[in-house]
């Protein structure tokens, strides 16, 4: 099956939108699951799309952003980060890959295996993902050569591409409670700003 590039863009705007399902979450819970959510485009984009046009609290969110508007005040936007590390024995697409989220100072090779460092995903997932059904849910289009998450220095983490199989990852077999809509309807993150 081939995908066009406005069938990814609205599968992957469709997956940001079910961390948030109440669905999944027991009803007697006094809040919401914390959630964190990273997107990497690695072939370019335009970057006016994504990035708000001023730093502090967020105004009107950039056009990508926009089915997030209800959130907006739980949301973090970082941009403009550089990561120039180096590359022992990689490429340069591989190495910049591998740094992405994890902010080591080179990736390199070591007896055939690449090392870079653990990955802000996946420290995150270590330290609040036990509270969680799934403390981690990898998702990616690309080949699997470049990695993105690592559970350590040595331990890449392979994504899952087909929709089908991140869909039963997260329901398949699971007996999933109704939300509970009052708790829904009275949290001021539910309103729409």
């Amino acid at each position: 099956m081939e995908l066009t590039r406005r069938d990814v863009l609205r599968g992957a705007g469709a997956m940001l939108a079910l961390p948030f399902l109440e669905a999944t979450a027991s009803p007697a819970a006094a809040k919401p699951p914390l959630r964190m959510g990273i997107v990497s485009v690695t072939g370019g984009t335009v970057l006016e799309s994504w990035k708000p046009k001023e730093a502090g609290p967020l105004g009107k969110l950039p056009s990508i952003l926009r089915a997030l508007e209800p959130m907006k005040d739980d949301l973090l936007i970082v941009s403009g980060l550089s990561h120039g590390g180096k590359g022992e024995g990689l490429n340069g697409h591989e190495h910049a890959g591998f740094l992405h989220l994890t902010g080591a100072p080179e990736a390199k090779k070591v007896h055939g295996k690449v090392h870079a460092g653990i990955s802000v995903d996946q420290a995150a997932a270590q330290a609040v993902g036990a509270r969680s059904y799934l403390p981690s849910l990898e998702i990616g289009m690309s080949n699997q050569e470049t990695r993105y998450s690592w559970r350590a220095a040595d331990q890449p983490v392979p994504f899952e591409a087909n929709p089908r199989l991140v869909f039963d990852r997260m329901f398949r077999g699971r007996k999933v409670a109704v939300p509970d809509l009052t708790r829904r309807v009275e949290s001021p993150s539910a309103a729409p700003a």
